[in-house]
């Protein structure tokens, strides 16, 4: 009865060895679903992050783009600026004609 009696405590120790071993192991995967979680939230993150460095790219060029376009429009408005002036230095011209037109017509 003895060997009876060792034999079952054995069994009893080998099977709550067991259910600390499932326990171990339910811990485990627990700690790698969590990683694999964790994981998954770093790659969000660097998505996001990666869509936002593009974001701030795009943005960057449509400021050089207004740039240039603000750039080619004030060199439109100073080529007017010249093609007037050149305009009245003309006509300034011509009514210095005219008048020297008026003195030899008179002479």
């Amino acid at each position: 009865q003895c060997w009876n009696v060792l034999f079952q405590c054995w069994n009893v120790l080998v099977q709550c060895w067991n259910v600390l071993f499932q326990c171990w192991n339910v811990l485990f995967q627990c700690w790698n679903v969590l990683v694999q979680w964790w994981n998954v939230l770093v790659q969000c993150w660097n998505v996001l992050f990666q869509c936002w460095n593009v974001l701030f790219q795009c943005w960057n060029v449509l400021v050089q783009w207004w740039n240039v376009l603000f750039q080619c429009w004030n060199v439109l408005v100073q080529c007017w600026n010249v093609l007037f002036q050149c305009w009245n230095v003309l006509f300034r011209c011509w009514n210095v004609l005219v008048q020297w037109w008026n003195v030899l017509v008179q002479c």
